[in-house]
């Protein structure tokens, strides 16, 4: 009876030479682009049908009908019985949330989302722009200003503000999309920025675990509400996934990119995860878990679009006041010693208003010189500087500029991690006297040209010609790892130089074979364009837009 096997057999052995090349990476890695993973759902189903057609039509296999009845019929029981175990949990998370509230009032407290709070991720914006609540809060220590990131609704026309204020902007205060029935709305947003609260507040906190049980693997998350008189109260929800009733057996291999390794698994695949205790998966569920404890009530359309402010918070606008004077000391710490430790995020917003340190220039100039001599310890100062420095106008520029050129003139072995590359770009706006230092700049790695020395020798032109052949022959070196930025940099370069023909066989020859923008910009830069086009390549692009729109 067993001397030939059944020929539906084959199923199986193709599923476990599926399986066996996808352990093996080489072959792997392409059967997971091609979903091989999911291949074993039609190879073992059809596996075990075909076994039991065959064996109904062939007597002496009729043995080989025990297979797919314990298969089917195994497999009906496991799905029956994660489905109870969900029921199951599910009742027991509502009964342990059943009665359960925590005493609020909108008008006179505030919500504050605790930091890290798994599972409640966006709800301060969630609940703002879905519940009878204004404001609610998010803890957040990121901010010299505050502690904490306030959300509200705000009319389009306020949005529409923020996104063009720069020193808002720099206070990290936003303008995000909103969805009302499914779209993004035109006419409100959510904006958001530093602010603490200032009523009693109610905190909700958020604990994630996993179960991992072999009928119903669940996610838990284990809400904490503490209320403005201190004491806490929890709430249970969580998230599963059930077995479908039809097996689908699911077995492969594939890359965990986190790791990173070339995981495999077998198993049966599930149907996409349902919220524990309440409607909503991957945590959604927490928002209304929250919402109920507290009494709040969901919100019409209309009355969403009634509660959008239309300015900004006085809260709000008294911290990017605050942040522009702290970014004021910040830079005065700095002058005052280019050692101190600190970084550009401690000057927001100093970058885009020159207006607010100008009286500052002179000792700006002097200190970037101390940094230049300070070693590692003021190397990111002397970065923060140039930064500033170099967003002023050509004509207020220029007396700084000199006074930089001079002090690196007499700094020749001044390591380049000391000199913005922006630096070099403008140092090109002083004409033939930047020449010697950008020369001694643009190969200061040996054949690795420098992006700024090679825009900065653009900038003065012609009388920097003499160097084209040099700088062709370095950007099609072997060993340059040109990218295509510098090569369009050296391609603009020599376009301005005149040398056109140059510029054709670094194009021809490079990644710049087949760009568009290339092509674009040979028509319209000679040696007669002005300095102004001895842009990157990325604004080339957006000024070709700009110019054809």
């Amino acid at each position: 009876m067993f001397s030939k096997l059944p020929v539906s057999l084959t199923g199986f052995a193709a599923t476990a030479v599926f399986y066996v090349l996808q352990v093996i990476p080489f072959t792997g890695i392409f059967l997971m682009m091609l979903a091989a993973p999911f291949w074993s759902i039609i190879t073992v189903n059809a596996g075990f049908v075909f076994l039991t057609l065959e064996a109904l039509g062939r007597p002496g296999y009729r043995v080989w009908l025990i297979a797919p009845l314990i298969y089917f019929s195994g497999y009906a029981g496991y799905a029956h019985l994660s489905h109870q175990e969900f029921a199951r949990l599910d009742a027991e998370i509502k009964a342990f949330n059943a009665g359960k509230s925590v005493p609020f009032d909108a008008a006179t407290n505030d919500l504050v989302i605790a930091k890290k709070a798994r599972g409640l991720n966006a709800a301060a914006v969630t609940l703002v722009s879905r519940y009878n609540l204004d404001v609610a809060y998010d803890a957040n220590r990121n901010f010299d200003t505050a502690d904490h990131l306030a959300y509200r609704i705000g009319k389009a026309s306020l949005c529409s503000e923020i996104r063009k204020d720069k020193d808002a902007r720099a206070a990290f205060i936003h303008a995000g999309g909103v969805n009302v029935d499914g779209k993004l709305s035109k006419t409100i947003c959510s904006i958001y920025g530093p602010e603490d609260p200032a009523r009693p507040a109610v905190v909700a906190s958020s604990k994630r675990t996993k179960l991992n049980g072999w009928l119903l693997p669940a996610t838990i998350d284990t809400l904490t509400l503490r209320g403005v008189d201190g004491r806490s109260t929890e709430f249970k929800t969580g998230f599963a996934a059930t077995l479908p009733w039809l097996p689908m057996p699911v077995m492969g291999c594939a890359l965990n990119s986190g790791a990173p390794s070339w995981d495999c698994f077998q198993g049966f695949f599930r149907l996409p995860k349902k919220g524990l205790g309440a409607p909503g998966r991957y945590g959604t569920s927490n928002i209304p878990i929250v919402a109920n404890a507290l009494g709040l009530k969901k919100i019409t359309n209309a009355q969403l679009h009634a509660k959008a402010v239309g300015t900004l918070p006085p809260a709000l606008q008294a911290n990017a006041g605050k942040r522009i004077d702290i970014s004021i000391a910040n830079l005065k710490r700095i002058i005052a010693n280019p050692a101190e430790r600190l970084t550009v995020h401690n000057i927001r917003g100093m970058k885009t208003r020159p207006d607010l340190w100008s009286d500052e220039i002179p000792a700006m100039t002097l200190t970037l010189e101390r940094a230049f001599d300070g070693g590692h310890a003021t190397r990111e100062r002397a970065g923060i500087l140039q930064d500033l420095l170099n967003q002023l106008s050509p004509a207020v520029y220029r007396p700084v500029g000199e006074k930089i050129l001079s002090a690196l003139i007499a700094r020749p072995k001044l390591k380049s991690d000391f000199i913005r590359s922006d630096t070099l770009i403008r140092m090109g706006e002083l004409g033939p006297a930047a020449l010697p230092i950008l020369e001694e700049r643009l190969f200061i790695r040996k054949s690795r040209l420098n992006f700024g020395a090679v825009l900065g020798l653009c900038k003065i032109g012609s009388p920097a010609a003499r160097l084209a052949e040099a700088l062709s022959t370095a950007a099609l070196a072997p060993k340059s790892r040109s990218g295509r930025d510098k090569l369009f940099a050296v391609y603009v370069t020599l376009l301005r130089f005149g040398r056109a023909d140059l510029a054709e066989n670094v194009r021809s020859e490079s990644r710049l074979s087949k760009d568009r923008t290339a092509v674009k910009v040979s028509k319209l830069v000679t040696s007669a364009s002005p300095s102004d086009v001895c842009i990157s390549r990325n604004k080339w692009q957006k000024r070709l837009r700009k110019s054809s729109s």
